[in-house]
């Protein structure tokens, strides 16, 4: 394509670029050379200096501290290191300024620093820009001289052999809106296409999509071919950890596998799925360099519509928690003021629409702890001041009645305006009929008065006197008629003042009434605002009752105390309130705990492993790690009756009111008659499987799922003669965590929630949590799946198992060991958790509230001091026993109405 003139010119320039960074090396010591982000031309001028006799590569790090020691250590004489940094520490400014200060003598090693241009602008924000200006060479403006050469390069590679000037500068023209890499991209996607163009020298026939719409067309394919397989939200927090703001820039990073799984909270497989995709040639998204990826094409920041949407998410997010965190900080120094109501409810809704699957707040190091504080504080400040709104809105209702009676009067004035109104028209009307009389004999006269006239003009000649008389009379008759017309016009006057009034007092009267109308809606108003914030008064009283009650047990006055939450649950109950409200549903258990709390606890010697409650709810049995089964019977307390020498097992469930089953360390199924202590051994004599737990289904008598030592679980029926038979087997993996519903069996392996029927062999993967499923339970109020993780978290799925994710709740310290739910007063449901933090927490299930809800209002009970190992609920009688590696076993009583009954 190119002359040999051109190709020389173009080498000089690039020669000419690698001297002036020579240049700099002798004179400094060290050089920045900041890259573009276009992946094609960085690396073309990587190799460029690589092909110098003097630049060597020197060993790769991420910190630049770790490199200067590197470089301590090894002995290259005469030879530049080119060195790549692509994190940035909070201490390797400083590390790399002294670099450069001692890099003054000329036995100092020589050094080349390729630096991204997010990490180099961050250098720039303290007192040493002024050095590292000096020692930088900025690639960007130096893309004239290299993107010919590369372009060229590409092509020839791309098109297998030489290629024309016409062919050359169709291409080069795109690089005026493009950078390098998308122009190649775009070629290489329509090669066939543009294949034919190179032979025939003509682009005039060719259908080939314009290169501005090219990239978002690209990024849209992407999106769709994941849809099925990862949510639109691991999508958009999977590309958001690629960027990173910058005041109102922002800067693409450079990620490895680990940082992406700290960042965006997906799993190891959905990374993976990602990552294969997105650097595949025919997306070319992302592309790996040294176990780090970063964008191949930087014109996706710009073109990629869906990209540009994420960033600017990304960029509202990280502006407001700074404003928030600015707002906090400026409070907490007594310098600033608290949220209104509508940026407390404003700041809510960017707290709920932020990824829950993106750890952008670690990313950027907000202070969390300080703006949940100053948002909480904002919602404290706004509840009382609706306290003080309701005082206000009693004396307007007041206020409201006075000018009710005001326009009442004031419709009775307007009713005599009218009736005056009505009387006069009357008046005027009688004084019309008296102008038309008049007239009429005005007339009437007129008439005479012409007769008259006629015989006078007859004798005038010889009466003088008769005319002159004539003429007196004519004038009076015409005077007459002028008074009568001018009384008639009185009357027409009359007539329309009347009218007038009468108008303007039915104006008065609709007035009246519209004013009547809206005093009656504005006094309903006003009492249904009162009647509102009277129960709403009264609700926040029946809480600081229950608060007050708290105090009480706290000082031993326990028939006080429970008075006050009696008196708080039912005033509560009155006003609408919620009746298992959380501060006062507390105060009732916790007054129950205080009242007991010398019966609700028992020593076991040592920490026990295994509970277990009878079909009928009157014995209990505990396994301690000593090798021994407690039985205690529960009515009408809690009395040991029984300990049996087991030695150790693995597992322990009744079979009926008398028989314990249990499982050995070989995996064998053994029932003890607690009556006798005789142990019998059941096995299946056909597949010999060895067993790790059993668990009853419900309302099944005989039949039994049993997890095996293998992997996966059965279904085993019992018969008293024969022992256990396997019926249904399901393969799978280790297995932590079973619960059936019905005729549904549900189970975790690892990370991932399968369920089968009991019938059909249907197993199904529902979900794949972020880290290994410890309990599992279920809610038929809500028809979900509520899972416990070994972290501590709850994560709620719906019932259809589809990966939608409904929240993720952090709840304990550690491993949630137990999750329970049983039916509850007022037609919810209690589920009760406990953790390997020692920790149990209540949680009011309501049909009406969301799971969120329900987990903020959680109450605690006290901590056992060690993990909690087992426990289990008598939901009739809705008491729970608990047991510890603490050595104890404890009963909590969760129902209220006996306490409400016996005071």
């Amino acid at each position: 394509m190119n002359t040999s003139l051109d190709l020389i010119l173009q080498n000089t320039k690039i020669n000419n670029l690698i001297e002036e960074i020579l240049t700099k090396v002798l004179k400094n010591g060290i050089v920045f050379l900041i890259k573009t982000d276009d992946y094609l031309l960085d690396n073309f001028f990587l190799d460029k200096l690589l092909e110098h006799p003097r630049f060597k590569l020197g060993i790769k790090k991420t910190n630049i501290e770790c490199a200067l020691h590197t470089m301590a250590i090894e002995e290259l004489e005469d030879a530049i290191d080119l060195v790549e940094l692509n994190h940035l520490e909070d201490t390797t400014l400083e590390s790399l300024v002294a670099q450069f200060q001692n890099h003054k003598g000329e036995n100092n090693k020589q050094v080349v620093y390729i630096i991204q241009k997010h990490i180099f602008y961050l250098f720039l924000t303290n007192k040493y820009d002024i050095h590292l200006l000096s020692c930088s060479v900025f690639l960007s403006e130096q893309s004239s001289t290299l993107i010919p050469h590369i372009l060229e390069k590409a092509l020839v590679s791309l098109f297998d052999g030489p290629i024309n000037l016409t062919f050359y500068n169709y291409f080069f023209s795109m690089t005026k809106i493009g950078s390098v890499s998308k122009v190649i991209f775009y070629a290489a996607s329509n090669k066939s296409k543009f294949s034919e163009f190179k032979q025939k020298e003509g682009i005039s026939k060719l259908q080939i999509e314009p290169i501005e719409l090219f990239l978002d067309k690209i990024g849209n394919e992407f999106t769709i071919l994941l849809a099925k397989l990862i949510s639109v939200e691991t999508l958009e927090s999977f590309f958001r950890a690629f960027i990173l703001i910058d005041k109102q820039n922002f800067y693409p990073l450079r990620l490895s596998l680990e940082d992406l799984l700290k960042l965006t909270k997906a799993s190891s497989n959905e990374l993976k799925k990602l990552l294969d995709l997105a650097t595949l040639p025919q997306y070319q998204i992302l592309t790996e360099k040294e176990n780090l990826y970063c964008f191949h094409i930087p014109d996706y920041f710009t073109e990629w519509i869906d990209l540009g949407r994420w960033i600017k998410n990304e960029e509202l997010s990280v502006r407001q928690h700074r404003q928030l965190e600015v707002l906090a900080q400026d409070y907490f120094s007594s310098f600033g003021t608290l949220l209104s109501k509508e940026q407390v409810d404003q700041t809510l809704y960017w707290k709920k629409e932020n990824l829950s699957s993106y750890n952008w707040e670690e990313k950027y190091k907000l202070d969390k702890d300080l703006i949940s504080s100053y948002i909480l504080l904002s919602q404290n400040q706004l509840e009382e001041s609706l306290a003080k709104q309701q005082k206000k809105r009693s004396r307007l209702l007041k206020n409201s009645i006075r000018i009710s009676i005001a326009v009442s009067i004031a419709f009775l004035l307007s009713s005599f305006t009218a009736l005056l109104a009505y009387l006069e028209r009357n008046s005027a009307i009688k004084q019309q009929e008296v102008a038309i009389q008049a007239k009429e004999e005005a007339d009437q006269a007129k008439e005479v008065a012409e007769d008259e006239r006629s015989q006078a003009v007859q004798a005038r000649q010889n009466e003088s006197a008769a005319l002159k008389e004539a003429d007196i009379e004519r004038l009076i008759a015409i005077e007459s008629q002028g008074q009568a017309e001018f009384q008639k016009n009185n009357a027409f006057m009359a007539l329309e003042k009347a009218m007038k009034a009468e108008m303007d007092a039915s104006a008065a009267r609709e007035i009246a009434e519209k004013n009547e109308k809206l005093a009656n809606e504005a006094t309903e108003t006003a009492q249904i605002n009162f009647k509102t914030s009277e129960r709403l008064r009264n609700q926040q009283e029946s809480r600081a009752s229950a608060l007050e009650a708290l105090g009480f047990f706290d000082n031993e006055d326990y028939p006080k105390g429970i008075q006050l939450a009696q008196a708080a649950y039912a005033n509560n109950l009155k006003n609408g309130g919620f009746p298992l409200q959380s501060d006062i549903f507390f105060a009732l258990i916790s007054g129950k705990l205080r009242l007991e709390e010398s019966q609700l606890e028992i020593d076991l010697e040592f920490p026990a492993k295994f509970i277990a409650l009878s079909t009928t709810k009157d014995k209990l049995v505990v396994y301690t790690i000593n090798g021994e089964i407690r039985i205690y019977t529960t009515q009408p307390n809690l009395i040991l009756k029984k300990v049996i020498k087991t030695g150790y097992i693995k597992s322990l469930e009744f079979s009926g009111d008398t028989q314990i089953l249990i499982t050995n360390l070989d995996g064998d199924l053994l029932t003890i008659d607690i009556l006798t202590s005789r142990t019998e051994l059941y096995t299946d004599p056909i597949s010999k499987t060895k067993y790790k737990a059993l668990y009853r289904i419900p309302e099944q008598e005989n039949n039994w799922v049993a997890t095996t030592q293998a992997g996966g679980v059965d279904l085993l029926n019992y018969r008293k003669i024969n022992g256990f038979f396997k019926v249904k087997e399901i393969n799978g993996g280790r297995i932590q965590a079973v619960d059936i519903k019905e005729d549904i069996i549900a189970w975790a392996e690892g990370k991932e929630f399968y369920n089968s029927s009991v019938i059909m062999n249907d197993k199904r993967l529902l979900f794949t949590a972020p880290s290994e499923i410890s309990s599992i339970t279920w809610s038929n109020l809500h028809g979900n799946w509520v899972l416990g993780l070994i972290g501590g978290q709850l994560v709620v799925i719906d019932s259809a198992g589809k990966e939608n994710l409904i929240e993720t709740f952090s709840i304990h310290e550690s491993k949630v060991s137990n999750l329970k739910i049983i039916p509850y007063t007022h037609n919810t449901e209690l589920m009760l958790s406990t953790g390997f933090d020692g920790g149990i927490y209540i949680y009011v299930l309501d049909r009406d509230l969301p799971f969120s809800t329900s987990i903020s209002s959680r109450i605690s009970f006290p901590k056992h001091k060690s993990w909690i190992t087992g426990f289990v609920i008598d939901p009739e009688k809705k008491l729970a026993y608990s047991i510890s590696n603490d050595r104890s076993l404890k009963i909590w009583p969760l129902a209220i109405e006996g306490l409400l009954q016996k005071n």
